[in-house]
């Protein structure tokens, strides 16, 4: 539905939490419930409190982040990875393969994408 719709609204408890144009409440959602609706990662990375949409995360042998496979899915075109990292976060990122569960990963963000909080 998203790649189809123009506007976004998020709804919470019969009130609208979140609405505009569908990229940019899905890219920078303000609130962090339309945050977690729209399965954006939640996160500390070197101290800080960041958020970002599970595109961010880019699997990478040299990556700058760490962490284990938790969990991987089948979805429509990709694979659903969950990764635990270093702090015990898990975040989510779509990857182009099946990744073994317990294996270790390295992985970078995309900056642009990071919302610090």
């Amino acid at each position: 539905a998203l790649t189809m719709s123009d506007y976004l609204a998020i709804m919470c408890r019969g009130k609208i939490i979140e609405f505009g144009k569908t990229e940019e409440v899905y890219a920078r959602p303000k609130t962090s419930l339309g945050a977690k609706f729209l399965r954006h990662n939640f996160v500390n990375l070197n101290g800080k409190i960041f958020r970002f949409p599970p595109e961010a995360v880019r699997i990478d042998e040299s990556g700058e982040f760490s962490g284990t496979v938790v969990d991987c899915l089948k979805k429509r075109g990709y694979w659903l990875l969950r990764i635990k990292t270093e702090d015990g976060s898990v975040i989510e990122c779509a990857y182009h393969r099946r990744v073994t569960i317990g294996s270790s990963v390295r992985f970078n963000v995309v900056r642009d994408l990071l919302v610090e909080l």
